[in-house]
């Protein structure tokens, strides 16, 4: 067998915004990999967006609402080495149910593998990748509409199988009158239902309990996003090192302040319209700057922006992200509006 091999694959295998205290304790960490170029412009920070875009409501089924039905969004990511994933989300109002529905699929592929055995010997080519399918529903309650998600996940490496499943609920107050989007999240309820192999423990899904906030100014074509990610665990950090710590017998590591400690929970966006058709981000992940900084240039990371552009029934969406010094994310979405080619609601 060749498992230092599939040791260096499990390693690729971790999401682009992995957190160092939180990665490791959790299965299917790809489900935290950012799920169209719209959240990844705003840096994550979009989980109190209006119900204008069905891609979001991948992450957060309360942005569901009939302002979406008959809309359908597909968005693909490009990473190194060969890394792509990508989502197919579509929305559907019921006037009779008084219910949003929708249904989506994620997939990450990872390009081929040279397997070895243990002597070093080829053993040919192999795949690894990830996917799942997902329903959700969302329903309102004056201002407040609740939704919820079920996901049925998949993930294979070589001849190597696992299933999950898991669940999304959340609640989010949509006041029009004042701009104002206000989102409590709990993502990923749930664990691992069959194993990689027999015997093994069955692990959770990545938890997160988020809260998010978005507001637009009344005067100013500006809508602020501010997420509050990963509450359910204080410290999401790991000890700082300095140039010297990077070799081996170095000096002892310094714990984070409280400082960085609270603000690797938060990131942010800005979302600019720029005349009617147009509209550019830029986005800010503080922990991922402090993960995958490095210790002395951390140059961009941490750092995203991108642009839409409306024409007629189609929207598209391009978003660029900076995850490391030597590697950046470059997501494209397209959405296309069914409902205005005359289509009724049920």
């Amino acid at each position: 067998m060749y498992y230092h091999r599939l040791f260096i694959l499990l390693v690729l295998l971790t999401p682009l915004s992995i957190y160092a205290q939180i990665g490791g304790s959790s299965i299917y960490s790809f489900l935290d990999l950012p799920i169209s170029a719209r959240a990844t412009g705003l840096g994550g920070a979009f989980y109190a967006a209006p119900k204008d875009d069905i891609a979001l409501s991948m992450a957060n089924p309360s942005l569901l609402g009939k302002e979406l039905h008959q809309e359908i969004s597909f968005n693909t990511g490009f990473y190194l080495a060969g890394t792509n994933f990508g989502s197919i989300v579509y929305g559907h109002h019921s006037n009779k149910l008084k219910t949003t529905f929708s249904s989506s699929a994620f997939y990450t592929t990872y390009g081929k593998f040279d397997g070895r055995d243990v002597q070093g010997n080829s053993t040919g080519d192999f795949k690894a990748g990830n996917f799942y399918l997902s329903g959700g529903a969302s329903r309102v309650w004056k201002k407040f509409t609740y939704g919820v998600q079920v996901k049925m996940i998949f993930s294979a490496i070589e001849q190597y199988h696992s299933f999950g499943l898991g669940i999304d609920l959340a609640a989010s107050y949509h006041n029009p009158n004042k701009n104002l989007v206000a989102s409590l999240l709990l993502r990923n309820i749930g664990a691992e239902l069959k194993s990689y192999t027999s015997g093994q423990d069955r692990e959770p899904l990545p938890l997160d309990l988020s809260f998010g906030v978005s507001k637009r100014f009344e005067k100013l074509p500006i809508r602020l996003n501010f997420v509050a990610h990963h509450l359910q665990k204080w410290d999401l950090t790991r000890p700082k090192l300095t140039s010297s710590q990077q070799i081996i017998g170095g000096k002892s590591e310094q714990e984070r302040g409280f400082i960085d400690k609270l603000f690797a929970h938060i990131s942010g966006g800005v979302e600019v319209e720029a005349g009617k058709p147009v509209r550019l981000r830029v986005g800010y992940d503080h922990l991922r700057r402090m993960e995958m900084g490095g210790t002395d240039k951390k140059e961009l990371v941490g750092m995203s922006a991108g642009a839409g552009v409306v024409i007629q029934q189609f929207r598209v969406d391009y978003s660029f992200a900076k995850y490391h010094s030597s590697g950046s994310l470059n997501q494209i979405g397209i959405t296309i509006l069914l409902d205005e080619w005359g289509n009724k609601t049920n």
